[in-house]
């Protein structure tokens, strides 16, 4: 993307910033999130996925467990399957509440 922020390739200047070391980038959480909610909600056919989205809640550190949690949504008045969700790292939310839309 070429967006380089210092807190995310130094962890001196994470530490600066108050982190304990340099934060993964949110886009990439929001990746990262996306392939596993593919991955649960259509059997991997990202094709069926309708609308994806989420509230970026906290950082994010790159090497750590990422945990996406799904609970059922119901379905929409168009007929589509709706998942929310949120991931934790750490113990701690870092994106949520999420919602996907699958066909």
């Amino acid at each position: 993307s070429g967006d380089r922020p210092p807190h995310t390739i130094d962890d001196e200047s994470a530490a600066r910033e108050g982190h304990p070391f340099k934060i993964l980038q949110g886009m990439c959480t929001f990746a990262l999130c996306s392939g596993g909610i593919v991955e649960f909600g259509t059997d991997g056919d990202p094709s069926r996925l309708h609308r994806i989205a989420c509230r970026f809640a906290r950082p994010c550190h790159p090497g750590r467990e990422l945990r996406v949690d799904f609970y059922d949504g119901g379905t929409t008045d168009a007929g589509y399957k709706r998942v929310a969700w949120e991931a934790v790292s750490d113990g701690v939310t870092v994106m949520r509440p999420g919602v996907a839309e699958f066909s």
